[in-house]
C-alpha cells in the first residue's frame, strides 16, 4: 500500500482486464480510513460551507451547490483514502474517478455511518448559516457589524493622529479647532 496520485491510480485500475482483478487491486493498493474524529468533521464542514455558501468578499449568502458537491467529494477522497490530489480545483481528478467508476467504489468502502455523519454535520452547518445570515434581521446585523469593523479600522488611525495633534496644541488652538468642527457638523445636518 503506497500513496499514489489519482491519475496514476485510475490509469493502473483502468488497465486491469477483469472486475475481480480490479477489486483485488483496490483491496491491495488503497488504504481507507474507517473513522475521522468529530472535531475534524466539524472543521471540514466549516471550511466547505464557508467556501461554497458565503461570498468571500462580502460574507453574504451566495450558494454554489455544484462546488459544494465537488468539494464534498474532495473531502471524502482526501480524508478517507491515501490517494493524492494534484490540482487545486479537483475537477480533473473527480472526472477520472467518476468515469472509471472508482468514486462510487471508494465511497462504498467507507462505512456508511461515516459518510452519513459527515453529510449530517455539513447540513447542520449549512442550516446554521442560513438561519444566522439568511434572515433579513441577521443580514442587517451582519452588515452593521461589518460597517462597524470597517469604520473602526478606518477611523482609528485618523483619531490617533488627531489625538497626537491635540496634545501639541495650546488651549486657544483647541478652541478654534472645536468651533471649526462644530461648523462642519452643522453643515452635514
Amino acid at each position: 500500500m503506497t500513496n499514489m496520485t489519482i491519475k496514476n491510480f485510475t490509469e493502473k485500475y483502468n488497465n486491469i482486464a477483469t472486475e475481480p482483478l480490479k477489486n483485488n487491486f483496490l483491496k491491495e493498493n488503497l488504504r481507507v480510513k474507517k473513522y475521522i474524529p468529530y472535531l475534524m468533521k466539524m472543521t471540514l464542514a466549516d471550511n466547505l460551507t464557508k467556501i461554497t455558501i458565503l461570498d468571500k468578499n462580502t460574507g453574504n449568502i451566495n450558494v454554489n451547490s455544484a462546488a459544494n458537491y465537488l468539494f464534498f467529494c474532495r473531502i471524502v477522497i482526501e480524508q478517507y483514502t491515501d490517494l493524492q490530489i494534484e490540482s487545486n480545483e479537483f475537477h480533473e481528478e473527480y472526472d477520472l474517478l467518476n468515469e472509471s467508476g472508482l468514486l462510487d467504489k471508494i465511497i462504498h468502502m467507507i462505512p456508511e455511518k461515516e459518510i452519513t455523519e459527515l453529510k449530517m454535520i455539513i447540513d447542520m452547518k449549512k442550516n446554521d448559516i442560513m438561519i444566522n445570515r439568511g434572515t433579513p434581521q441577521a443580514f442587517i446585523n451582519h452588515q452593521v457589524e461589518r460597517f462597524g469593523t470597517l469604520l473602526g479600522v478606518t477611523l482609528k488611525p485618523v483619531l490617533e493622529t488627531i489625538s497626537n495633534q491635540l496634545e501639541n496644541m495650546d488651549e486657544k488652538d483647541i478652541e478654534k479647532l472645536g468651533k471649526t468642527v462644530e461648523k462642519a457638523f452643522k453643515r452635514f445636518k
